[in-house]
C-alpha cells in the first residue's frame, strides 16, 4: 500500500511540474498582477494575477510601497516559474509566481504587502493566513497603519476593515458582454511616485 502512495505521490510531482512554465517579468502593475514573456518570448505577453492575494491598490495607502517591494523582488526581465491555476474573466493567468525557490505570493503575505482572499479555500491559504497574522502582529508593511482598508473595499469606496478572519469579499460586478475583457493599464515603473 505505501508503495502505491509512493507511486501515485511521485506522478502527482511530475504532473504539477510540467504545468509550471519559464517566463521573464516584463512590467509590474501592481503587487499582484504583472507581465511575463513566455519563455522569454516578449512578442507574446501575458498579463498574470497572483493566486490567492490581494494586495493594496496604486492609489490607496502601501499600494506605491508594496509594488516597490515586488519590483525588488521581481526586477524587470527577471526569470520566473508561472504555475498557473485558471484564468480569470479579464484574461489573466492566476498563477503561483515562484522566483529562486521560493513562492512570491506568500512573501508578500509574510512582508504585509497582501492579504489573503477571503475566498480563497486552498491548504496553501490557511497556512497564508498564518503567516498574515504574524505580519499584523509585528506591524509590517500595511499593517503598521491601525485600520488598513482591504483593497476590493477600496474599489468600492468604503471606509472600513473588519479585522476579523472572516472579511467577506463581495461577488463581482457582472461584465458588461459586449466589452472585451482587457488586461491593467500600465504605469511604467519610472513613473512610479
Amino acid at each position: 500500500m505505501r508503495i502505491l502512495l509512493l507511486v501515485a505521490l511521485l506522478w502527482l510531482m511530475q504532473v504539477g511540474a510540467a504545468l509550471a512554465w519559464p517566463a521573464t517579468v516584463m512590467n509590474i502593475y501592481d503587487a499582484d498582477t504583472l507581465t511575463v514573456a513566455p519563455s522569454a518570448d516578449e512578442d507574446c505577453p501575458l498579463f498574470v494575477r497572483l493566486y490567492g492575494i490581494d494586495a493594496p491598490e496604486l492609489g490607496q495607502n502601501g499600494g506605491n510601497d508594496a509594488r516597490r517591494f515586488l519590483a525588488e523582488l521581481l526586477p524587470l526581465k527577471s526569470q520566473v516559474e508561472i504555475i498557473p491555476v485558471s484564468c480569470d474573466a479579464h484574461g489573466r493567468v492566476i498563477a503561483y509566481l515562484v522566483r529562486n525557490g521560493q513562492v512570491v505570493n506568500a512573501r508578500l503575505v509574510r512582508e504585509g504587502h497582501a492579504w489573503v482572499e477571503a475566498s480563497c479555500r486552498a491548504m496553501v491559504c490557511r497556512k497564508w493566513l498564518g503567516l498574515q497574522k504574524e505580519a499584523q502582529k509585528d506591524a509590517k508593511g500595511l499593517w503598521h497603519e491601525k485600520n488598513p482598508k482591504a483593497p476590493w473595499l477600496f474599489k468600492q469606496g468604503e471606509t472600513s476593515l473588519p479585522m476579523s478572519g472572516e472579511q467577506k469579499r463581495p461577488e463581482p460586478l457582472p461584465r458588461d458582454p459586449k466589452k472585451p475583457p482587457s488586461g491593467p493599464s500600465w504605469i511604467p515603473l519610472e513613473a512610479q511616485p
